[in-house]
């Protein structure tokens, strides 16, 4: 049995999930590449290549309507092909691929992935980001939904991140 964190692990399970998935062939989509908003990350110094070392950017198709962006155990950050747009500002994207970094950062650190305190905090270093953090679901929602004509619709009440400030 491989375990996660086995050093082949990764070699291993990465086929598989990409197999299982709607994952595209690189980072690049047809109007943007995702790798650009993580150079815009880089120099902002808002991540590290620490951060990102090991990891893979790519598109995926079928995601759910409010949700932008995942994450897992295998170091695969995956955006939603509907933020590859160009009616979708840079920094929506940005703020989305950053929220996905500080995942990988976890990651390296811990091995586990969670809105933790720490996690809101570094969120809250991201200018502008679009996204607001639920208390209740423990989880961030776009404050405006760049694909929709309206806002968000929550099911319960979402308080802007510097609400949540340390």
């Amino acid at each position: 049995m491989r375990y996660i964190t086995d050093p082949d692990f990764l070699e291993w399970a990465r086929p598989l999930i990409m197999a299982r998935n709607n994952y595209s062939e690189s980072e690049k989509g047809r109007h943007r590449s995702i790798m650009d908003s993580v150079e815009r990350l880089l120099e902002q110094r808002l991540i590290s290549e620490r951060d990102i070392e090991g990891a893979l950017f790519r598109w995926e198709k079928g995601m759910r309507k409010n949700v932008f962006g995942r994450c897992g155990q295998t170091k695969i950050a995956s955006i939603s092909d509907k933020l590859d747009s160009l009616s979708v500002q840079d920094g929506f994207v940005d703020g989305i691929v950053y929220h996905q970094c500080l995942h990988l950062r976890q990651l390296n650190e811990c091995r586990w992935i969670r809105h933790d305190k720490k996690f809101r905090q570094l969120m809250t270093l991201f200018p502008d980001s679009g996204m607001m953090y639920d208390a209740r679901s423990g989880d961030y929602r776009p404050i405006h939904n760049p694909l929709d004509s309206g806002a968000v619709r929550p099911r319960h009440v979402i308080r802007p991140l510097e609400y949540y400030r340390l």
